[in-house]
């Protein structure tokens, strides 16, 4: 059985990014790809708020009728903090609760497990006291306190789903991709901020009979991008990195540096000629004396190398940018 799996889409009215017509193309792929294949999960978070806006609510469930059509049978929706109703149902859910075709409906989820081909499909934060002794493979909508910065309290430990013992676990709401043993983090549909940074948009088809899966990228989506600018190191980055994507300029170092305003909009220009898909305003972050003179420290070798690293540069880059 092949089933599509995707997750934290995030719409909402708010779209300072200009992402509209990218998000519409990864929902309308995902759900194609749905409509070719035996079953679909959206694990959580198709929505920002458990209350949208009219035009956001009308507008995703268009598209979802409208690729899937007498197919939205294939759908399960899982209830998840962002946009889950006392974790029981989505906004979505007075679209699709009524439809039926072929005698079945799309499934809504909740705090309830719901097993289907050996595939149990559980909403967020819901009792752990659950009964998986049918299930060879789960998803859900959690985070996992190794892969998380922010609030690890409301997290799980890796170590409670390892006592599951179960062949595949996939995770909505970690928005990063992670594939660790049996644990998997789908991943976000549509990345909305620089919160998801890095994050390539994307699903999963999961084949149940053979416990294989492949990741699916969205084609064109912006990817969010921060290239650090350091002020002794002057380097080109790569067009590859910036073209298309949405990309922040974050200056680092004294504050003659960060506050120059030239120096800035010098920054700006040589950006914008790499076709970036928008270069929202710059951060700074200034260098106490203690900092400014460990960067002093550092060979024009060394910082280049720094830069490397943290900007994710192709290997090998560093050696041109260093004239080797």
């Amino acid at each position: 059985m092949n089933i599509v799996l995707f997750s934290d889409d995030h719409h909402s009215n708010n779209d300072p990014y200009d992402l509209k017509s990218f998000k519409e193309q990864a929902v309308r792929i995902a759900l194609q790809t749905v409509a070719k294949n035996d079953f679909g999960v959206h694990a959580g978070d198709m929505f920002h708020y458990r209350n949208p806006d009219s035009d956001t609510l009308d507008w995703i469930t268009k598209i979802y009728m409208g690729e899937l059509g007498d197919q939205i049978y294939k759908m399960a929706f899982l209830a998840a903090n962002h946009d889950g109703h006392n974790r029981e149902t989505t906004p979505i859910s007075p679209f699709v609760n009524g439809t039926r075709c072929y005698g079945r409906t799309p499934l809504i989820i909740g705090n309830k497990v719901v097993i289907r081909d050996k595939l149990a499909m559980l909403g967020w934060n819901s009792n752990n006291d659950i009964d998986l002794v049918e299930a060879k493979y789960l998803v859900t909508h959690a985070r996992i306190q190794e892969w998380v910065f922010n609030n690890p309290e409301r997290a799980f430990a890796k170590a409670e789903f390892e006592t599951l013992n179960l062949q595949r676990v996939f995770l909505g709401d970690n928005h990063q991709r992670k594939d660790e043993g049996a644990l998997v983090s789908i991943g976000s549909l549509c990345p909305k901020d620089f919160g998801d940074k890095d994050v390539k948009a994307g699903f999963i088809i999961f084949d149940s009979d053979y416990n294989e899966y492949r990741r699916v990228d969205i084609p064109d989506y912006p990817i969010f991008r921060t290239v650090s600018i350091f002020e002794s190191t002057e380097f080109d980055p790569d067009p590859k990195y910036i073209k298309g994507n949405i990309v922040r300029l974050k200056f680092i170092g004294s504050h003659k540096f960060v506050n120059d305003k030239t120096i800035r909009q010098r920054w700006l220009s040589k950006i914008w000629l790499m076709e970036p898909h928008t270069v929202p305003d710059p951060e700074w972050e200034q260098t106490n004396g203690e900092e400014v003179m460990a960067q002093e420290e550092l060979t024009i070798e060394e910082e280049i190398k720094q830069v490397a690293r943290q900007q994710k540069w192709p290997e090998g880059t560093e050696n041109v940018a260093l004239g080797a």
